[in-house]
């Protein structure tokens, strides 16, 4: 809304010099009690495509990611309608109506905005407020992102769209209202909390009925449909070009793996920057089944169908920086031979570990795992790669002997990622796994050790739906208001999930004041902090926050727990979003379900899809990959 004032004329006498004056005063007070009536119909009459936030990096360079989001610019979003999408948390609009960029380092997030990832964990402090008692959540204490100038009549006039559905979680409305109840007063686990059928559809800037599922006013997430990406790299046009979408990597660029070994990287404007491995031999490699960022953004990890690993500098994507190729089968009839993944066993895993761009971690769809360390050969330019074995047995050359062992897969998989603080536990290379049976945590550097060791729990739904996933969170530096000699840093966490239930392990470190050898590994000491069972498989976790969760079922339902109490306090439904999903485990593990014996309770009924590759966290937005089913 825009306003204009005028001004009197020179030459008027002090008759109409007198009259303009009074009119003008007259007028002003129209234009103040009209104002808030205005600014919220203004608000509410705003094109989607206004309020989308528009998010930007720098050009891909490793010194200039660190300040790279947070810089102010905008880019607006095109409207493309049935094609496969990325999605993310929709935030309100600032005062200029259209831009707001990741979260600073120092921000605070509230309740609308979960806490920033693992990677970028400088941006949580230690007394961020959590979701459930949250003062932040009060409509007395909460402030509206539209700047206003001018009092309101009431309350409610004073409260924007967004700010309503927080009036509406607590307070009770004055009058009747036909807009259906609030969710918190709901079952967390009923499908009545489902987003897509309480309001009606969003209009586009142009006028067009948008195909996003509707937002209610109560909801926790608000998602926003990458429009510009999902034209330039799903359309038709796009899947011919680049093959379909197949994983997604988030850090300070949108990376995404297609069918065909190529890698797209998308800026914040989702503008598409870079086309990775046109012309070498990643495209003779299958297509893309995992992918990894750097910790300083300048590399890029790929994992391919036929067993391939590639490494790509961002700033040089001509040729791949590292190659790890696979060995033949026939290799294996050696007594001695080299290490690495078998040919045609997906990589469905990648990782770097700490800082390095040489130092990598990869598991496969047979059930093993590795670490890939690439070291400068004789030439000036050539690397020679060691692999390690950490986990699995390689195929049996008799088919005989392979029918007698217990097939296996890695469900999960996950290096620790750097936190803000410096840790031992940094320079340890420390790696999760989660196979059917067993979660491992193994120490890559110096040697391969394993440091922690816990078998499925015998609890879990016996003859179910099996499924498997984890997540980290680095320890980070812990803010005291009261400068008081607390604890400085917190504990390293990892959740997992193994079909149903969810458990909490905190990892903490020994004081190296004990360590007698400084070239030794630090002792680590693990606890579990709790334990929680939902009503359906687990298909993907993430950390949202420093103590907020992630958890999306089998039936892509998105609830939110706190891990202090491990409760959930929001669900969420996606499935509307379509969220992507792949077949990843069943041919490998067809023995695990084909063959049930009611007498073992650790034999499944179904193999769940794997979703890890399409469900991420990053700086406080969850993304999701999704298509058209």
């Amino acid at each position: 809304m825009s306003s204009s004032t005028s001004g009197s004329d020179a030459g008027a006498d002090n008759k109409d010099v007198e009259a303009d004056e009074a009119r003008r005063t007259g007028d002003d007070r129209t234009v103040e009690d009209n104002t808030a009536i205005e600014l919220e119909s203004a608000a509410q009459e705003l094109p989607e495509d206004d309020v989308l936030p528009t998010l930007e990096i720098t050009e891909p360079r490793a010194e200039d990611f660190d300040t790279a989001l947070n810089q102010d610019d905008t880019a607006e979003l095109e409207s493309i309608d049935d094609v496969p999408h990325i999605e993310f948390e929709r935030q309100p609009a600032t005062p200029d109506g259209d831009e707001i960029d990741l979260p600073a380092d120092d921000a605070e997030v509230v309740l609308r905005t979960p806490l920033a990832s693992p990677l970028d964990s400088g941006s949580i402090p230690d007394d961020t407020l959590s979701i459930q008692g949250s003062q932040a959540l009060s409509p007395g204490c909460r402030r509206s992102p539209i700047a206003r100038r001018t009092p309101s009549r009431s309350v409610s006039g004073a409260l924007q769209p967004f700010e309503r559905r927080f009036e509406s979680r607590f307070t009770a409305s004055p009058s009747p209202s036909p807009r259906p109840s609030s969710p918190a007063f709901l079952s967390p686990h009923s499908r009545q909390v489902s987003l897509s059928s309480q309001i009606s559809q969003i209009s586009s800037q142009d006028g067009a009925a948008s195909d996003e599922p509707p937002q209610a006013p109560w909801e926790v997430i608000r998602w926003t449909k990458l429009r510009k990406l999902s034209g330039q790299a799903f359309s038709e046009v796009g899947k011919r070009n680049f093959g379909k979408p197949t994983c997604l990597a988030v850090s300070a660029l949108i990376a995404i793996g297609t069918s065909k070994g190529l890698i797209l990287g998308f800026d914040y404007h989702q503008t598409l920057k870079i086309i990775i491995g046109q012309g070498t031999k990643a495209v003779e490699s299958g297509s893309v089944t995992s992918l990894a960022i750097s910790a300083d953004y300048s590399t890029i990890a790929s994992g391919h169908a036929n067993g391939a690993i590639f490494t790509w500098e961002i700033s040089r994507p001509a040729r791949p920086f590292l190659q790890v190729s696979p060995i033949e089968r026939n290799a294996l009839d050696k007594a001695q031979h080299a290490d690495g993944h078998v040919v045609d066993s997906a990589v469905l895993h990648v990782g770097f570990l700490g800082t390095r761009h040489t130092a990598l971690v990869s598991a496969d769809s047979g059930g093993m795992a590795f670490s890939h360390l690439a070291t400068r050969g004789l030439g000036p330019v050539a690397r020679s790669i060691k692999s390690t074995r950490l986990l699995g047995r390689y195929p049996a050359v008799d088919p005989t002997q392979e029918q007698n062992r217990k097939p296996s897969s890695v469900l999960a998989f996950s290096p620790l990622p750097l936190g803000n603080i410096e840790q031992a536990t940094d320079s340890m290379g420390l790696t999760a796994l989660l196979t059917p049976y067993l979660l491992v945590l193994v120490s890559t550097t110096p040697i391969a050790q394993t440091q922690y060791k816990a078998p499925r729990p015998k609890d879990v739904s016996p003859h179910g739906t099996l499924s498997g996933c984890l997540a980290w969170f680095p320890a980070v530096k812990l803010k005291h208001p009261d400068g008081s000699d607390k604890k400085q840093s917190s504990d390293t966490k990892l959740v997992y999930c193994w079909s149903n239930q969810l458990t909490v392990l905190d990892v903490e470190v020994i004081d190296e004041d004990e360590v007698a050898d400084p070239q030794k590994p630090p002792k680590l000491a693990f606890h579990t902090r709790g334990t929680w069972r939902a009503e359906e498989a687990i298909v993907a976790v993430q950390w949202l926050g420093r103590s907020v969760l992630g958890v999306l079922t089998i039936s892509q339902r998105l609830l939110i727990l706190e891990d202090n109490r491990i409760e959930v306090t929001d669900t969420i439904d996606l499935l509307d979003r379509h969220v992507y999903h792949q077949d990843l485990y069943s041919a490998q593990l067809h023995a695990v379900v084909e063959r049930l014996n009611p007498d073992d309770t650790s034999m499944h009924g179904v193999v769940a899809d794997a979703y890890y590759m399409s469900f991420r966290a990053y700086k406080g937005r969850t993304f999701l990959l999704g298509f058209n089913d």
